[in-house]
């Protein structure tokens, strides 16, 4: 008898706020509306609890009705604040009374806003609050559902309630059928028109194990990872190698290729014994015979070479060489 009670004063004291349609909103306008319940349940038994009334909105007038409700919605929105706490509050401590848990509610928030999407534009009315103590947990599984003991859900006909299960679980029970279990995105779901029982929906969500296979095939592609790494570091590590013995010989030639005439000829010339014939230098560096002559004959004004005549040929001297002797 006594949960009855409860209950009853439960579903009066949210009549207010979940079930009428706001005035700003309908005036003398009648808009489709359709209401979602999203429970996203965490681990530790917590839940993020949020209801919405999501208005249909069709005509250009139904937009422009919505958007005056917006305009107004900041000078209603503390009271509306108010009243969902004071509502909220009294089903807490009522669920915590019926389960002999402890629970707590915070993070409360309401807001309103105008959703355009790919059927059309909805105006949102969303009332949100954290739930702390929503499911029990105990050796491994969340139940979920106790709580509905005393707050009875019921789903019209455009209704949908959605239950979010934390990641690294799996529904290992669930009443009554949903709609659908869309295990990508871990969400149970129910459409109305739904009446539930008392105590529904009811849920056991069982941690995953990772059994042999699974901690096998795991333990191979570890494996495989480590060993690809392996490789990638060896050819990345002979790729750099290779790509620094490149950038060596580049620089080298750059070096070779941006000295002077005059000191390649020096150069050469050293690495000779200090003389070689002039057609030997012109054809070892490539250069034309007039630019060698013009070189040779710069060098000789310098006092850095001298070229004497033998026969057909010109000997070219490195003077240094000389005078070390």
């Amino acid at each position: 008898m006594k949960d009855k009670s409860i209950a009853l004063l439960f579903l009066l004291a949210l009549s207010g706020l979940f079930i009428s349609k706001p005035a700003a909103v309908f005036g003398q306008f009648e808009l489709e509306e359709a209401r979602q319940f999203v429970i996203h349940v965490y681990s530790n038994g917590s839940s993020t609890y949020i209801f919405r009334r999501i208005f249909i909105l069709v005509t250009e007038d139904d937009i422009a009705l919505f958007e005056q409700y917006l305009s107004d919605f900041e000078a209603i929105k503390e009271e509306l604040l108010e009243r969902f706490i004071t509502n909220t509050r009294f089903m807490i401590n009522a669920a915590s009374s019926n389960t002999s848990r402890n629970m707590d509610a915070i993070n409360f928030n309401v807001c309103a806003y105008l959703l355009q999407t790919i059927t059309g534009s909805q105006g949102i009315v969303e009332y949100k609050f954290f739930w702390i103590g929503f499911a029990s947990v105990d050796n491994g599984q969340i139940q979920v559902g106790d709580v509905f003991n005393i707050m009875r859900l019921f789903l019209l006909e455009r209704d949908e309630l959605n239950i979010i299960y934390p990641e690294g679980y799996i529904v290992s029970y669930v009443e009554p059928d949903p709609y659908n279990i869309r295990n990508e995105d871990r969400m149970i779901i129910w459409i109305g028109q739904k009446s539930f029982a008392s105590g529904e929906p009811t849920i056991t969500l069982t941690k995953k194990t990772i059994s042999f296979f699974d901690s096998l095939y795991f333990g191979l592609t570890i494996s495989f990872i480590a060993l690809g790494v392996s490789f990638s570091a060896i050819f990345y590590r002979i790729r750099v190698k290779k790509r620094k013995q490149e950038e060596s010989r580049r620089n080298l030639l750059s070096i070779l290729e941006g000295e002077s005439e005059e000191n390649k000829i020096l150069k050469l010339l050293r690495e000779s014994g200090g003389y070689l014939p002039q057609s030997s230098i012109t054809k070892k560096l490539g250069l034309s015979k007039s630019k060698a002559s013009e070189t040779l004959k710069s060098m000789e004004k310098k006092g850095l070479i001298k070229r004497e005549k033998k026969g057909r040929e010109k000997i070219v001297i490195l003077l240094e060489q000389l005078n070390e002797k």
